[in-house]
């Protein structure tokens, strides 16, 4: 699990324990309480759910407004940037996942993996040059991956220790 998974966790199962004790204190099944105490637990039980249903409104306007497209193949012209995020594409009822270990503009090579799986455990690097289309098998499907053009990104100047990442521009179809 994700480490942030595990602190929304933690936090839901605080949130529901401090709110089920205060629920308790305020219908009175809990008269051993300390009313000082009690006084505490309804202000947190207040401020719980405030920043519950800020966070929620934030989240939902969020996702409303960066909307994560997914790819479908056949892909045209999408940009895969050496040793960076995973790229996932679905074809019909599969899952595509892509990325490029390594891209060398000065040997005009771009190294390339494409799954089924988001671990790459199945997957061996295709070494794709310019206008040389490959063809891959995944899962008994058979596809067409070629790049025809690559080049560099230079990092942010306010960054201390950017590097400039190569990048290739990849096309994926569907072979017969």
């Amino acid at each position: 699990m994700e480490p942030i998974l595990v602190i929304v966790w933690i936090a839901v199962v605080v949130f529901a324990m401090t709110s089920l004790i205060a629920l308790l204190y305020l219908s009175g099944f809990l008269p051993s309480v300390n009313p000082d105490h009690g006084k505490y637990l309804f202000k947190i039980l207040i401020v719980e759910i405030v920043i519950v249903s800020v966070s929620s409104f934030s989240y939902y306007i969020q996702a409303q407004s960066h909307p994560k497209d997914l790819l479908t193949i056949p892909l045209s012209n999408v940009m895969l940037k050496e040793q960076d995020e995973v790229i996932a594409a679905k074809d019909e009822n599969k899952m595509l996942f892509i990325r490029s270990p390594d891209v060398s503009r000065a040997r005009r090579k771009a190294e390339v993996q494409i799954s089924n799986q988001q671990s790459f455990s199945n997957s061996r690097p295709l070494i794709l040059e310019p206008d040389a289309p490959q063809s891959v098998d995944v899962s008994g499907k058979k596809y067409k991956i070629y790049y025809m053009q690559m080049g560099t990104l230079d990092p942010d100047p306010r960054e201390k220790q950017a590097h400039p990442k190569d990048f290739v521009l990849l096309s994926i179809e569907k072979s017969n």
